[in-house]
């Protein structure tokens, strides 16, 4: 087990541990597909991974429809997306409430599941994402309960993703294990991680785990939807803070510097000013990027260090020409 400086642990390299006071958790949805990474940039989230299962555009799976979409019910800040349903009410949701808080939601006996878990939190639910089987329910097994959805592909990989909460509702834990059958994976979960509520996910060739805007595992094929974990505002705040620039990034620092000083010596009107424009365009990608502590440290290093520049742009720490 080893842990970052970013407030997530990995433990056994396979089972990330993120803490939901410092990271706020969310599901996307992409009409048809997209990659992870794709996504933990847009959100600016420090980990990615791939959700429920698909139906992929590829020949094998046109007993499905091999359209890329999915029946599994998606939550996506209160919204609601499916293809087959408007509403939750007859299946089971792990994630977030309005408040980051980790919750579990079941109703209506769905595929003869027989415990309808906080029914009453159905509408709860700010982002969720629905797949099966159920792990956990309440530290008890329930995989038995959905022996007729488990088909031989299930046992036949050592491969087992999933996602679950510990009992308070602040700790998210997710990826995967290497455990030969489903039926064993309840119990290691429960006692390896104190696992309260646990869900399976899909894993396959639709593998993927971004951290820090790295891919660890590459998947074959864009996803439908996927978990991102995003560092809050004042957990970002907090790691600048903590950053020491290196030697080497100072450098850098410098020499940024004294291009952004040459540039303004030798361009003028027009011309510079398309310089500006691109130059912050840039930069506005670079910030939403994955929100390290490091790459923010620079950009507000840099920024500071360019205020010996007369009529600074304060927005980005650029000359403004029109001033």
């Amino acid at each position: 087990m080893y842990s970052f400086a970013w407030a997530y642990t990995i433990h056994n390299n396979s089972v990330i541990e993120i803490s939901l006071s410092d990271y706020d958790l969310k599901v996307w949805a992409w009409d048809p597909v997209d990659h992870v990474r794709n996504q933990t940039r847009i959100h600016g989230a420090s980990i990615g991974i791939n959700g429920g299962f698909f139906c992929p555009a590829e020949w094998w799976y046109k007993y499905c429809g091999a359209d890329n979409s999915t029946s599994s019910e998606r939550i996506v800040a209160g919204d609601i997306f499916s293809k087959f349903r408007d509403n939750t009410g007859e299946r089971w949701i792990l994630w977030v409430n309005a408040d980051n808080e980790a919750i579990f939601a079941q109703n209506n006996n769905f595929y003869g599941y027989r415990w309808n878990t906080n029914k009453d939190k159905l509408n709860e639910i700010f982002y969720g994402l629905w797949n099966r089987p159920i792990l956990l329910d309440k530290w008890v097994d329930v995989v038995q309960e959905y022996t007729h959805l488990i088909d031989a592909k299930l046992n036949t990989t050592p491969t087992k993703a999933f996602i679950c909460t510990n009992e308070a509702g602040d700790t998210i834990f997710m990826w995967f294990v290497n455990i030969q059958y489903l039926y064993h994976l309840p119990k290691y979960l429960k006692e390896t991680y104190n696992c309260y509520y646990a869900i399976w996910l899909d894993a396959g060739r639709s593998s993927a785990l971004v951290i820090d805007d790295k891919y660890i595992k590459w998947p074959w094929r864009k996803v439908t939807d996927g978990y991102l974990a995003v560092p809050k505002p004042a957990f970002i705040e907090q790691k600048i803070n903590e950053y020491t620039l290196s030697k080497t990034e100072i450098l850098a620092i410098k020499k940024l510097q004294d291009r952004f000083i040459y540039e303004a010596q030798i361009r003028n009107g027009e011309e510079y000013l398309e310089y500006i424009i691109t130059t912050i365009d840039w930069f506005e990608k670079s910030q939403r990027l994955y929100p390290l502590a490091k790459q923010r440290t620079i950009l507000r290093t840099l920024k500071k260090s360019l205020s010996q520049i007369e009529n600074i742009d304060t927005s980005y720490g650029f000359i403004n020409p029109n001033n």
